[in-house]
């Protein structure tokens, strides 16, 4: 009698781990010590054909730990090295700021008479630290002559700007070097 594949996704989070099993069922426990306890007791119970998870800045290495303990061996994936863990977190601090400057816009339309001067100074603020962001993105590039060929020849696409560019380097540090295998 064959027996049926069971895959297993996991998403890992600051506070939870949410499992899915296929073909069927899911879990969500705490992401600490006795959450990962609580999935490998589950992943025992239903040997898995497959576990994958994604590397979420370090968030997922209690969990890694325990199963590379229990003997199951995820897949490992090289770090980015450090210089693009840099680029990563000066492009995840570009996004925040965005977020900001976005919400201190939108809060800026309805906001009581007392309150819009503070608005306006902390706007003026976040686009002052945006375009300071925006050169330290563009200097890192620039440094690199990896990353400043990859750059032009993505920015030769229409419509591929420096913001996509510079996502794409951050999080596909493997872009241009897979084979088609």
């Amino acid at each position: 009698m064959m027996r049926t594949q069971v895959f297993v996704g996991i998403d890992v989070s600051k506070a939870q781990l949410d499992v899915a099993f296929r073909p069927e069922g899911r879990v969500s426990v705490p992401n600490d010590e006795a959450g990962c306890a609580q999935v490998l007791e589950r992943l025992r119970a239903v040997p898995p054909t497959l576990v994958v998870l994604e590397a979420t800045g370090g968030l997922e290495i209690p969990l890694t730990g325990v199963l590379a303990a229990a003997v199951m061996r995820p897949e490992l994936r090289p770090l980015p090295d450090e210089q693009t863990q840099a680029l990563a977190a000066i492009l995840a601090r570009r996004r925040q700021l965005v977020e900001m400057l976005t919400a201190e816009k939108n809060r800026l339309g309805s906001a009581p008479k007392p309150v819009r001067k503070s608005l306006r100074t902390h706007i003026a603020w976040l686009e002052r630290e945006l375009r300071h962001t925006d050169s330290n993105l563009a200097h890192a590039i620039r440094e690199s002559p990896v990353w400043r060929e990859k750059d032009a020849l993505l920015r030769s696409t229409p419509g591929v700007g420096p913001v996509m560019t510079t996502t794409l380097l951050a999080n596909l540090p493997e872009l241009g070097t897979l084979t088609g295998k």
